[in-house]
C-alpha cells in the first residue's frame, strides 16, 4: 500500500510522537489531489485511532485489577 509507505517514511516513532503537532506539522506530506489528501489524513487518523483505543483498553484493564 504507497499510502502506508508513506506514512511509515514521514512518520517514524509516530507511536511516540502522535501528540507533538510540532513533529507532525515538520512532516507534511503534499498530494496531487484533495481526495488523495482525504485518504492520507484517513489513514493517519484511523492509526492515531488505533493507538488511542489501545491506551484505553489498557488503561480500563489496570482499574479493574484489584490492588
Amino acid at each position: 500500500d504507497p499510502i502506508d509507505v508513506i506514512v511509515k517514511c514521514k512518520y517514524p516513532n509516530r507511536r511516540q510522537h502522535y501528540k507533538d503537532s510540532e513533529f507532525l506539522q515538520s512532516r507534511a506530506i503534499l498530494a496531487s489531489t484533495n481526495e488523495t489528501v482525504d485518504h492520507i489524513n484517513d489513514y493517519v487518523l484511523s492509526l492515531i485511532s488505533g493507538i488511542i483505543t489501545y491506551f484505553l483498553i489498557v488503561i480500563l484493564s489496570i482499574a479493574k485489577t484489584p490492588i
